[in-house]
């Protein structure tokens, strides 16, 4: 014998049923259409692109500062990522930043979603956040030129340990 569902169990069923159906379009969504390429690719990844990963973009006897990438994360947001190895061989905790940041002679903010701590003797690569909201940029393949400031403050951020001069990406 089938058993009668109260109206209390009917709303449960309900609402799982909408949840189901938020994460299935959720996953359409977030599905490339192009016959399932990665979202971060682009033609900004080939060509100069290419030629620059490894690239020491700043070096002394202390802080190593190596490009790594520049991708989009494929997330519909108005940012870029920008990842840069940073090597502390200094005998201080630092914290890494981006400064005076420009994309195509336009300026843009360098943020990270966390700050990029690193220990003494040890390394880490940094994810840089770069936004272009309101600037005329609507696609990472526009982007032909990055120009920044690395700047490095000590662990409490109470002294700047480094700033360097303009650093310029070419990215086509």
């Amino acid at each position: 014998m089938k058993k009668k569902l109260s109206k209390g169990g009917k709303i449960a069923i309900f609402i799982i049923g909408i949840i189901v159906l938020l994460f299935v379009v959720a996953s359409i969504v977030s599905t490339p259409t192009d016959g399932g390429s990665d979202p971060t690719s682009s033609a900004a990844e080939g060509g100069e692109q290419q030629s620059l990963k490894g690239k020491v973009l700043y070096e002394d006897s202390n802080y190593k500062v190596t490009y790594v990438g520049f991708e989009d994360p494929g997330m519909g947001v108005t940012a870029f990522n920008l990842s840069l190895k940073i090597e502390n061989n200094s005998d201080k905790k630092v914290v890494a930043t981006l400064v005076d940041g420009y994309a195509n002679d336009t300026a843009v903010f360098f943020g990270s979603g966390v700050p990029v701590e690193i220990m003494p003797g040890k390394n880490a690569v940094g994810v840089f956040i770069l936004g272009y909201n309101n600037t005329g940029i609507s696609s990472i393949d526009e982007i032909e030129k990055l120009q920044f400031k690395i700047q490095l403050y000590d662990e409490n951020f109470s002294e700047s340990l480094l700033k360097t001069s303009d650093i310029t990406l070419n990215l086509k």
